[in-house]
């Protein structure tokens, strides 16, 4: 079963969300895997639509969220972030697999946030700041939201690991294979 968001009042919707409503810190090497399904590609109002995370733009904070214009964002913080295009990768309606691979000890700051769309690693558009130190949610744990937008589609099987999974372990994630924490 999947949950279903309807995108907030700008999508003509209501306020859908799940609020686990804890502060946890993840540590400096975190992924976070969900299956989502979107109802269009560009967030509503020039909104920021979260799918799993905690605030956008705040310190101790991360999102990942749809961004207007088709762009998959992940903001760590304020003034850090990656974005990626979505054009090809993710079809509206169409279940998709987004992971993010979170690991600030990387050498590269390119490197210390990667996302994989269905188990293909994407290449970052843009890449702002310098991501250091933990992965947290001091704002709790939502999904289907940020403190900026709503969801407007599906979300399924979220999985937040305590360590930052790689290509191979994220490709069987997508296959549905067992994973280990």
């Amino acid at each position: 079963p999947s949950l279903r968001f309807s995108g907030g009042s700008p999508n003509g919707g209501t306020a859908d969300k799940v609020d686990l409503g804890t502060t946890t810190n993840y540590g400096t090497k975190a992924t976070v895997a969900v299956w989502a399904k979107f109802n269009k590609l560009d967030a509503a109002d020039n909104g920021r639509e979260g799918i799993v995370g905690s605030q956008y733009w705040a310190t101790d904070n991360f999102s990942l969220h749809l961004h207007d214009d088709a762009r998959i964002f992940f903001t760590h913080g304020a003034g850090i972030y990656s974005h990626w295009n979505t054009a090809g990768n993710i079809t509206v309606d169409t279940w998709c697999h987004l992971c993010l691979v979170f690991d600030s000890t990387e050498s590269t700051n390119a490197n210390r946030a990667r996302l994989y769309i269905d188990g293909v690693l994407q290449s970052a558009v843009t890449v702002a700041g310098t991501y250091s130190g933990d992965l947290k949610t001091n704002s709790g744990l939502k999904i289907g939201y940020n403190n900026s937008g709503y969801h407007d589609g599906e979300i399924k099987d979220v999985r937040i690991h305590n360590r930052a999974l790689d290509s191979d372990e994220v490709a069987a994630a997508y296959n549905g294979e067992s994973t280990p924490w």
